[in-house]
């Protein structure tokens, strides 16, 4: 009883979102589309749900990034697929997380 109360409790309810089903298939989707990392997504995604706000760095969207060549204009379309990647999740976030 008292681990189901404590499961209840404010802080972890928002972890039940983990177990929507539409969600996941969301992530899976957008994770596939865009060859992200899944582990490595789901955690961020996981993370910010716990933490209750969408605040991801740039080094951890370029953990979840496939490889991408630096060269001969990489760079650029580096920080155009990161900027886009954010706007992605976070929309994720917002869609899902209230």
């Amino acid at each position: 009883m008292i681990n189901l109360i404590l499961f209840l409790s404010p802080p972890y309810l928002s972890l039940l979102f983990s177990i929507c089903f539409l969600c996941e298939r969301c992530l899976a989707r957008i994770v596939s589309r865009e060859n992200l990392k899944m582990p490595e997504t789901k955690d961020l995604i996981y993370m910010a749900i716990k933490n209750g706000h969408f605040n991801i760095t740039d080094a951890e969207i370029a953990e979840i990034l496939p490889p991408i060549s630096r060269f001969g204009g990489g760079i650029d379309k580096r920080l155009a697929k990161k900027r886009y990647i954010y706007e992605l999740l976070n929309h994720f976030f917002m869609k899902y997380h209230d």
